[in-house]
Parts: structure tokens; C-alpha cells; sequence
């Protein structure tokens, strides 16, 4: 097990679709090795693990956030379809979905809590549509950090459930948020961001920081076209793959950072991130609500021994203090002290008359049963990834 001395510990939680696989893999976690979460030192979330993470953090206890979290996900408000903005959304002028019920049930779970006022590290990636800049050479979009680190440009002033928002409006699908979209555009997998920000607060080379990184589960996505000749209606409009731009930048950052961070950190990156049995695609309410049962069936599948091997191994979990030995009570001691030992009377062997010598029997041998002694095995050392066998449907 390595050392738990100047070891900074991120949690870094992916964006995308199925928060409910997310939250349930980390209820099983926590089930497994209770008070992981309390050696994470900086948590890192983007667009659907932003949210995951705030609601978690926003609650009494860790039990009860994670489950908080995963109602949160499975509840099929987020799955309705308004005909008005359907119809409206073909106009190119208006999203898919609204963020309205979104944000009602933000309110509900975050209410008015500042992100300075978390009493753990969190750090929200999003992307800035105006920097607002007077010199317009310096004036363009850009990709902002929200933390809560002593560090300049945090933000850490700003309501929870706005920067949350702010991360998780994904452009096109949803409206801009206070002039921010999706932070899935460059940090879907928040790793990196996560790596750069706990060196400057820290000064720690990249050896002493380790990233446990939770993703939603690989997507088997692809586009096969008997031409390369792709326009826009293959990338956006395509019957069996919408939104096929959006999912190649989503998917291809996740997996360029985390391969990023897997060759920084080497054994201190470890990537949760199952394969999927099929492709997961959200068109109506019915299908959602499926999905859903589906997704709690695969992430109830996962196997998540590495995982834990992982953690165990890396000084994650919490130590167990051992049960005090119980003291004998003053009265107990006193009435040993004031009894005198017991003494001990020889017996007089009688005496027997010689007889003739008999010939001594020949003793049995005496049969000694030997015990292997159990010896606990420390589990082996996993490095930076998990199992990619697919899990069947």
C-alpha cells in the first residue's frame, strides 16, 4: 500500500448522458468501502458529474447524497418532450429540450449555497460564449474553471446551482446558460483540469497526485458512410446517429485525457469506465425510461474489484481504528490482589510391592494435526485502467 503522506487525491467525475450508471457505480463503492470519499481532496465534475457531485457534496452524509444523486437522474421529469419546442427547434433557432425542469429541481437540491461555502474542494469546468473583454482584440469565448481553491479567477462567489448549470447546457440540445454552454466541449473528462489546478494550490510534482476518474460507460459509436464526402446533414442530421458532432468531440476528449493522464500520473490514474453493451440513444420518453432500467442493471454488472484493488492499494480508503481492549474495573483488581493463591497439597503416593518385570507396552504415537496458518495477501497492484470486457445486454 503506498503511503498516505503528501498524497493529493482528486475524484474526477465524467459529463454525458447516464448520471444514473454514474451515481449507482459510486453507491456500490461506497457500499464496499465506506469513507473512500472522505481522502478525496479536490473533487472535479463536468456538465451531468458537476451535478452529481454538488448534490453529493450538498448532503448530510454520503449515503444519502449518492442516493439523492441517483434519484436525481432517474426521475423521467428530465425525459419529457414539449411539442411547442420540437416544432420550434426546427427552425434552427431554438434548442431541442428547455432546461427548465433541470433547473427547478437544481433549486430544490442546491437551493442558495455559494461555492465557496462547500467545505470541500470542488472544481466545475465550463465555456465562457463572451468573456466580455473592452479591448476587443483580447474579446472571444473561452473555457473557465470554477473552483473553490485560494486561487485568483475562481469564482467561488457564485451560486452552486448556476455554475453547475452553466457546465451542463450542451449546445444545440439545450439553451446557453448565463452565457456559458456545455464545459464538455474541451473537459468532458475533467482529469486534466482537475491535475493542473491541484499544482498550483499544491506545488506537489505530478508522482505525489493520484486522479480516480468515473466515466458513464463507452458508448460503441461510429460513422460508417460509403463516402467521405460528409456534410452537415451526416454530422447533425443523420436518422441513425444525431448529433453525431457533438458525440465525436464528447467521446474523443474523454478518451485523449484520460490517456493524457494515464501516461502523467502512470499507477496514480485509474479509469472506471465500462463498455456498454449497444449504442444509447435518447428520441423519446418511452426510451429513456428504459434506458434507465438498463443502465441500473449494467452498473448493478460491473465488476469493480480492480477498482477497489486500486483504491485499497493507494491508501484511499479509510482506516478501521481497532476496538479498545476492555480494562478490568478497581473492584475486580482489588479482590485479585486481597485473594491469597491457593495451596497446593502433595499427595502421598502408596508404596507397591516389587513384582515381576512385565515388558512395557509400546506407546502409541502420539498424531499431531498441523494448521497451515492463514496469511493475508495484499491484493496486487492495478495499473491506470479498468477491465474493458464488454457486459452483455
Amino acid at each position: 500500500m503506498i503511503a498516505d503522506t503528501k498524497r493529493f487525491r482528486i475524484l474526477a467525475l465524467d459529463g454525458g448522458q447516464r448520471g444514473v450508471l454514474m451515481a449507482r457505480m459510486l453507491m456500490r463503492l461506497h457500499e464496499r468501502l465506506p469513507g473512500f470519499l472522505d481522502r478525496v481532496d479536490l473533487f472535479a465534475g463536468t456538465s451531468a458529474g458537476a451535478m452529481t457531485a454538488a448534490i453529493a457534496l450538498t448532503s448530510p452524509s454520503w449515503k444519502t447524497g449518492l442516493q439523492r444523486a441517483h434519484d436525481f437522474w432517474s426521475d423521467a421529469k428530465f425525459a419529457k418532450i414539449n411539442p411547442l419546442q420540437n416544432i420550434l427547434s426546427l427552425t434552427g433557432k431554438f434548442p431541442l429540450t428547455s432546461n427548465a425542469a433541470m433547473l427547478e429541481q437544481l433549486e430544490i437540491h442546491l437551493g442558495d449555497i455559494t461555492l465557496e461555502k462547500l467545505s470541500r474542494k470542488f472544481v466545475i469546468p465550463a465555456f465562457q460564449l463572451d468573456n466580455g473583454a473592452k479591448d476587443p482584440v483580447f474579446r472571444n469565448w473561452t473555457p473557465r474553471l470554477f473552483h473553490n481553491l485560494p486561487l485568483e479567477g475562481s469564482g467561488s462567489n457564485e451560486l452552486l446551482r448556476d455554475v453547475v448549470m452553466r457546465s451542463g447546457s450542451a449546445p444545440i440540445v439545450s439553451p446557453a446558460y448565463q452565457g456559458y454552454v456545455d464545459g464538455g466541449l474541451y473537459a468532458n473528462n475533467p482529469s486534466l483540469c482537475a491535475l493542473a489546478l491541484a499544482k498550483d494550490y499544491t506545488g506537489l510534482p505530478v508522482e505525489q497526485i493520484e486522479i480516480f476518474s468515473v466515466g458513464m460507460g463507452q458508448n460503441p459509436i461510429y460513422l460508417n458512410k460509403a463516402t467521405d464526402n460528409l456534410g452537415y446533414m451526416d454530422w447533425f442530421l443523420d436518422s441513425g446517429h444525431a448529433m453525431a458532432m457533438l458525440n465525436a468531440v464528447a467521446e474523443s476528449n474523454l478518451k485523449a485525457i484520460s490517456y493524457q493522464c494515464g501516461r502523467l500520473l502512470e499507477s496514480g490514474f485509474y479509469r472506471l469506465d465500462p463498455r456498454l453493451p449497444r449504442a444509447f440513444y435518447r428520441k423519446n420518453e418511452k426510451q429513456v425510461r428504459d434506458d434507465m432500467t438498463a443502465w441500473e442493471r449494467i452498473a448493478a454488472e460491473v465488476n469493480l474489484i480492480s477498482a477497489e484493488t486500486w483504491l485499497i492499494n493507494h491508501g484511499w480508503q479509510k482506516p478501521v481504528k481497532a476496538k479498545p481492549v476492555a480494562k478490568a474495573s478497581p473492584k475486580v483488581k482489588a479482590k485479585a490482589k486481597s485473594t491469597p493463591p491457593p495451596v497446593r497439597q502433595s499427595k502421598v503416593k502408596p508404596v507397591r510391592r516389587s513384582a515381576a518385570p512385565t515388558k512395557p507396552k509400546p506407546r502409541a504415537a502420539k498424531v499431531v494435526k498441523v494448521v497451515a496458518a492463514e496469511v493475508p495477501v495484499a491484493p496486487p497492484e492495478i495499473v491506470a485502467v479498468t477491465s474493458e470486457a464488454p457486459i452483455k445486454e
